[in-house]
């Protein structure tokens, strides 16, 4: 079945700057016009890092103004704009499945740099989109710097338009300054992404331009310390901001004058952030190179004449009033949406008819007929915590995205007991098998699950990518693949960092005592994208008190205690928990309640003795002062039943205590496998929400004990973990996983990897416990629902 549509955009939505501003507001002008549009996005080669779609695109989305083109669907449109020269650098991994009548491609980026370097081969890129699209192509510069470096006939048989494809905006949706008089000191203002080619070569020219000097008051919105780094030291006068989306807006309309220069060696193929300053009615001071552009919409002068230019226009509230008003006249005039239909019709206006109804466009887009899947893949692990991880996304997942896990953990029942499909692999070390078979095994494994689901995307969790992770990878380069790293890590753990090449995108889930992390992936977030903690559960999941109590068949008052020591299985606490539980049982009205991993081999913490009594210290068989065994996962629902916890201090039962308000004992688990606990622990007794005992000094734990049986101080240790909740990453990792399963890959990881070198920008069966064989190829399925 072909789907059809007026207006195809092919776009790397993930593009963090104009570019991608520049298609929302062109799919927002085509719902306007009542041009039916929809958006095929593709993950190009020129983003090095794994950024998520942008907000503005996920926005348009999100309210309906465009359609997402599902993998697999066969569409054909009237119109197909590719977005970015960059994008057709390499030739897409599969079919792209798309026809059209005729296809433009706008270049966003000049050819060639100020020293003529060539900065992308535009012949490559018109073969390829020619190749893939099997139509006519257009070349649209969007703007006369970029065009002036194009033949005027243009490039290997594409033809130029004859009028730039310049960004669009909307007066309308853009707040005017005002007639508010210039402030005194004047405000100076910029925003741009923070790269160096767009600021100044040298700090002389930047001072020319953004003058130190209390007479004026500098802001820069997009701005930090990277600033110091290129002149050395950051001007005492200006105000440095990062960007923050959706602030914009506010910002612009709080200044008096907007100046933008940049970088010597730069050419700035457009300026979006200089178009919405226009639009706001600021007064905007340009180098000469951009009144081809602008025209009327800016003043043109050199930097050493910005200081007597703003001088000028404050002393001259006329003048700046009648600058103001030119500006968003000019704006509303070349660059307002209706520009859009102007374009459209002047590539063949006998052959291209759009449709004037929306939002059905001319024909049906219908939904792909089948849901997308992703692979979901955790580490063994000694605790939950990565197969917890995973089954937070899972949860969040939209509907139209179906998840399937691959785990080697010995919990996999509990993902069929959440209703998903789940096949287990056996870790080596439970095989008779040698870590190389068993990681070409896994390899095979990956690529035959990959492939049996017919999954978009594979996201692993877990601290060491394994061989056969990178393997299969390399085997299936079409798949999109995401890395979930948590932080903490041990020093021991640094060479697995050089595994994230081998996939697309990589996360790392916030840490709420982060200020202490300073292992290997503190110093390797430049290509990360960092959300909040994930935990499974939100705090408005969590049971009130009594009916936690109620269904966990708790007794209604008292002081209930947690422990929850996890698996047990790889570290020796010592004389720590025996200790703590000791002087808990001694005191009356406490309950001790035993959370048992699914991983815990159940017999192994029982002493050899038969009497009932265990290695914690406390009985067993319900007499005063019994440790009560509890099963229950996820336990996070229930953790207003608990006054207090007593356990180790891993990823998920730090963060859920917190979010929960649930005061703790934290024993950390030491092994040296592990992530630093110790530093985790540390920082809820430094902020004041956790004591610490740890195995090497036990002897603190009577003060922790008589802390945390203090009411007072338990709740003011919980007012101290408010202070720290965060919201959930696990919602925009699931929306980033949903996001990345859409991508079509251009170029495997190899030809992205050349082309950046070289400067180019039947139903399967199985069966729970089958044994595994000597070169570990067992192979386990559970399926739910």
């Amino acid at each position: 079945m072909v789907h059809y549509t007026d207006l195809l955009f092919i776009a790397d939505p993930r593009f963090p700057g104009g570019t991608s501003t520049a298609l929302a507001t062109e799919i927002a002008a085509a719902r306007k016009l009542g041009i039916a549009s929809a958006l095929l996005p593709v993950k190009g080669p020129a983003l090095v890092k794994g950024w998520p779609f942008h907000a503005e695109i996920r926005a348009a989305l999100d309210a309906g103004e465009t359609r997402l083109v599902e993998p697999g669907a066969r569409i054909h449109a009237r119109v197909a704009v590719i977005h970015h020269p960059s994008l057709f650098e390499l030739l897409p991994c599969t079919p792209l499945r798309v026809e059209a009548d005729v296809g433009v491609i706008v270049l966003h980026h000049p050819r060639f740099d100020a020293a003529g370097k060539v900065q992308y081969d535009l012949e490559r890129v018109v073969a390829n989109a020619r190749t893939a699209l099997g139509t006519e192509l257009r070349l649209g510069p969007v703007g006369p710097l970029v065009r002036q470096q194009l033949p005027p006939d243009g490039v290997a048989g594409a033809p130029l338009l004859s009028r730039d494809w310049v960004n669009i905006i909307d007066v309308d949706d853009w707040p005017a300054r005002g007639e508010r008089p210039v402030a005194a000191p004047a405000r100076i203002g910029r925003h741009s992404r923070p790269s160096l080619d767009k600021w100044p070569t040298t700090l002389e020219t930047a001072l020319l331009a953004y003058p130190d000097d209390p007479a004026f008051e500098v802001s820069m919105l997009g701005a930090d310390r990277f600033l110091a780094d290129r002149y050395g030291h950051v001007p005492l006068h200006w105000r440095l901001r990062p960007f923050e989306a959706g602030v914009v807006k506010d910002y612009l309309t709080s200044l008096d004058f907007y100046v933008y220069y940049h970088a010597d060696d730069w050419i700035e193929a457009f300026g979006r952030s200089i178009l919405e300053a226009a639009t706001v009615g600021l007064v905007v001071i340009l180098p000469p190179h951009f009144e081809a552009l602008f025209g009327p919409a800016a003043i043109y002068r050199e930097a050493d004449a910005v200081a007597t230019t703003i001088a000028h226009f404050a002393a001259r509230p006329a003048e700046y009033a009648k600058q103001s008003a030119r500006a968003r006249a000019h704006v509303a005039k070349t660059f307002g949406p209706h520009t859009l239909r102007e374009r459209l019709e002047l590539l063949d206006p006998e052959r291209i008819t759009l449709s004037k109804a929306w939002p059905k466009p001319a024909f049906p887009l219908a939904a792909a007929p089948s849901p997308k899947r992703v692979v979901l893949m955790s580490s063994n692990g000694v605790g939950l915590g990565h197969l917890t991880r995973l089954l937070a996304v899972a949860d969040r997942l939209p509907a139209d995205v179906e998840p399937v896990f691959l785990t080697l953990s010995r919990a996999a029942g509990l993902v069929a007991q959440a209703g998903y499909m789940v096949e287990y692999r056996p870790f080596h070390r439970g095989l008779d098998c040698s870590i190389t078979a068993w990681n070409a095994n896994l390899a095979e494994d990956i690529v035959d699950v990959l492939s049996y689901y017919g999954a978009q995307a594979f996201v692993f969790d877990g601290n060491m990518p394994y061989a056969g992770v990178v393997e299969a990878l390399e085997t299936l380069s079409d798949r999109r693949s995401v890395w979930i790293r948590r932080g903490f890590w041990t020093d021991g753990h640094r060479s697995a960092l050089a595994k994230a090449g081998a996939f697309d995108a990589v996360i790392e889930p916030g840490d709420i005592a982060g200020a202490l992390d300073t292992g290997p992936t503190a110093g390797a977030r430049a290509g990360v994208h960092l959300v909040n903690p994930i935990v499974r559960g939100d705090p408005d999941t969590c049971l009130p008190r009594a009916e936690a109590r109620r269904q966990l068949g708790l007794a209604a008052d008292g002081v209930h205690v947690l422990l929850s020591l996890g698996s047990r299985t790889n570290f020796e606490f010592g004389d720590a928990p025996g200790l703590l539980v000791d002087m808990l049982a001694a005191h009356d009205g406490v309950h001790i309640h035993d959370l048992r991993s699914p991983l815990a081999t159940r017999v192994a913490d029982e002493r050899p003795d038969g009497d009932g009594a265990r290695a914690d210290g406390a009985r067993a068989d319900g007499a005063a002062g019994a440790v009560l065994p509890l099963e229950r996962y996820p336990i996070f629902p229930f953790l207003h039943a608990f006054d207090f916890l007593v356990g180790t201090c891993g990823y998920n039962t730090f963060h859920e205590c917190v979010l929960a308000g649930l005061p703790a004992i934290y024993v950390p688990n030491d092994a040296p496998e592990m992530d630093r606990q110790d530093l985790r622990a540390r920082f809820g007794e430094i902020a004041g929400f956790a004591r610490v005992v740890s195995t090497a000094d036990p002897y603190v734990a009577r003060q922790a004990v008589a802390d945390l049986m203090d009411a007072p101080t338990r709740r003011a240790m919980a007012r101290r973990a408010a202070a720290f909740a965060s919201a959930n990453g696990a919602a925009e990792v699931a929306r980033f996983v949903s996001e990345y399963a859409n991508l079509r890959k251009m170029g495997s990881r190899s030809e992205v990897v050349a082309a950046r070198g070289g400067g180019g920008q039947a139903a399967r069966q199985g069966t729970v416990g089958r044994p595994a064989t000597k070169d570990g190829s067992a192979k386990t399925t559970v399926k739910g629902r």
